[in-house]
């Protein structure tokens, strides 16, 4: 006879099965795909203990973990994320948000707010799943939104996740950032989280982002200032008062001080590293 597994069953064997293979939080890990499968809240869980799953579902639970323990990140597994308490759909064709950037949207929602402008032009480089430029689309639905991206298949993502969240005030625009054909100067805003990590700390970061997330959205392959320099170009270049909203590493903030000549004010993240970069040209 075959074993019927509950959900109590399979919290207490992934639980133990994560942690013999050096899964970080090995009981939240099985408890999320748990909720997946069930279509349910963690809470939840604890209410359906004795619940049995199906040969379906277990056939799918499976999957999840065994692609779990070849390190690809739960949140492509699950193929979602949440992020300004929205639902945004994951997977490889975009970098995962992550919840410091949430600080980047709670920045330029301010800025947005001290402009006395009636009409305001924010542009997003880089947009990714979109998660950035659909928040604060959310935010200010009088407000059409630009949002640039290099990636053919990050655009086709961040376009779903509009459509998801009934989005429709934002403008996406496949763009290299370094094509100089691109107008910057009817933008009073510019918001970007971009690849700003060092090609050397790269590739020390952990295997499962080296294996799954996209490298072209982390490092720019030097020592992680190339789009500071282009930002700093077109922020002293700019005739417009501009505001630049940018998410950084935290370790190299001496040289992006540097860059934009010392007018800028730095915000720290909830671990008190830098994290975001504040410059206003005029």
């Amino acid at each position: 006879m075959k074993k019927i597994w509950t959900v109590v069953d399979l919290i207490q064997w992934g639980q133990n099965y994560f942690y013999e293979k050096n899964i970080d939080a090995p009981r939240l890990t099985i408890e999320l795909m748990l909720c997946e499968l069930l279509g349910c809240q963690r809470i939840d869980l604890y209410l359906r203990f004795d619940y049995p799953l199906t040969e379906i579902q277990l056939a799918k639970l499976h999957n999840f973990v065994q692609r779990k323990v070849k390190d690809e990140p739960l949140q492509y597994i699950l193929n979602y994320t949440f992020f300004d308490s929205m639902k945004i759909k994951t997977d490889k064709r975009a970098l995962i948000p992550r919840p410091e950037t949430e600080l980047l949207v709670y920045e330029a929602k301010n800025k947005i707010e001290e402009l006395s402008k009636k009409e305001i032009n924010v542009l997003e480089v880089g947009t990714g799943t979109g998660c950035i430029a659909i928040a604060l689309a959310k935010k200010f639905p009088q407000i059409n939104f630009t949002a640039t991206e290099i990636s053919p298949d990050s655009l086709s993502l961040a376009k779903e996740n509009a459509e998801i969240q009934n989005i429709s005030n934002i403008d996406f625009i496949l763009s290299d950032f370094f094509d100089d054909n691109f107008f910057y100067d009817k933008f009073d805003i510019i918001i970007s989280n971009p690849p700003y990590i060092s090609l050397q700390n790269y590739l020390n970061l952990d295997k499962e982002i080296l294996k799954y997330e996209p490298k072209i959205a982390l490092t720019d392959n030097g020592d992680g200032l190339k789009f500071y320099k282009k930002f700093a170009e077109i922020w002293n270049n700019a005739k417009q008062d501009l505001i630049l909203i940018l998410e950084i590493d935290g370790r190299n903030t001496p040289e992006l001080k540097q860059l934009f000549k010392g007018k800028i004010e730095i915000k720290q993240d909830f671990a008190g590293l830098d994290r975001i970069l504040i410059a206003r040209n005029k």
